[in-house]
């Protein structure tokens, strides 16, 4: 037990003063994470601020009311956002972020990979990173699903996690932010990227005006979700649409437009898969169904 670490009577801590620090907030962290999923899965800050003063009051018998604050508010910085990678999701620039162990951290900025200055504590403090992204967006990851993928809507990030025995290295995570304010026109793709020719723009826009069937394939990265957000956005604004996708990363604001997203994590009797989603479109009086991605068997689909 850890009495009394932060009786600080100066203004600047050691070094460590700061390690200790660090660990108080990591061991809090996942206390919290273990014990307190309803209150984190409802986002019932009250309850968990309550819960975290508790445990540094008597527990780790921490005196002063201003760190005991302070503390309290970085436990709840890393429930709710996320931590050192909170100023990278916020950076308009950057689009992808790769965590492939605890202290390798890398992003893609303006399209180039880079690799972050910062870095997790140690691989425990990561495995526990991994485990509460995958809490606060109601997903699963354990020893028995020790992959998944995930979205969190509110921020528009689609997360794929992994953790042993799937991962031979230890825990990974990535991030793809897709920016709800970055829809680009099929115009803007043409004056302003190398994504569109003159004759590939034609060819678009005569098959949005005449909404055949069209189907999108490319690697990871390649412009897939960009180039189908503007072609949905140059569809008349009375086009019924339902779009279907294995995790939510168009965020349209079409005015009529049905956005569904596939629930995986559940019972086989209970999940919703690309395929149940595609047959209820059929009876939803759809001008346009938007399916993705289709890669597999779940994906496959009945007309």
């Amino acid at each position: 037990m850890i009495i009394n670490p932060y009786n600080i009577n100066g203004l600047i801590q050691s070094k460590d003063e700061e390690k200790l620090e660090k660990n108080l907030v990591e061991k809090i962290t996942e206390k919290i994470i273990n014990s307190n999923k309803n209150q984190i899965e409802n986002n019932n800050k009250e309850a968990l601020i309550s819960e975290i003063d508790k445990l540094l009051s008597c527990v780790y018998k921490v005196q002063e009311s201003s760190v005991r604050k302070g503390i309290t508010n970085d436990v709840i910085d890393k429930i709710f956002g996320y931590g050192i990678l909170q100023k990278y999701i916020e950076d308009s620039e950057i689009t992808d972020i790769r965590v492939i162990a605890y202290d390798s951290i890398y992003i893609k900025k303006l399209g180039i990979w880079e690799q972050a200055k910062e870095s997790f504590y140690n691989e425990d403090e990561f495995n526990t990173y991994v485990r509460f992204c995958a809490l606060k967006n109601n997903a699963v990851i354990n020893t028995e699903n020790p992959i998944c993928i995930f979205s969190d809507k509110k921020n528009a990030l689609r997360i794929e996690a992994g953790i042993p025995p799937a991962n031979v290295n230890g825990p990974s995570l990535v991030i793809r932010i897709h920016r709800k304010e970055c829809i680009s026109s099929l115009e803007e793709l043409l004056l302003k990227t190398d994504m569109l020719d003159v004759d590939k723009y034609k060819i678009l826009i005569q098959i949005t005006k005449d909404l055949k069937n069209i189907i999108i394939c490319g690697k990871g990265g390649s412009g897939k979700t960009t180039l189908l957000k503007a072609l949905l956005n140059n569809l008349p604004k009375d086009i019924a649409l339902t779009t279907n996708e294995e995790t939510a990363e168009l965020y349209l604001n079409n005015r009529n437009i049905i956005q569904r997203e596939c629930l995986l994590n559940r019972k086989q009797d209970k999940a919703i898969d690309l395929e149940k989603l595609t047959r209820h479109c059929l009876v939803m009086s759809n001008d346009v169904i938007v399916l993705g991605e289709i890669k597999r068997s779940r994906g496959k689909c009945v007309f």
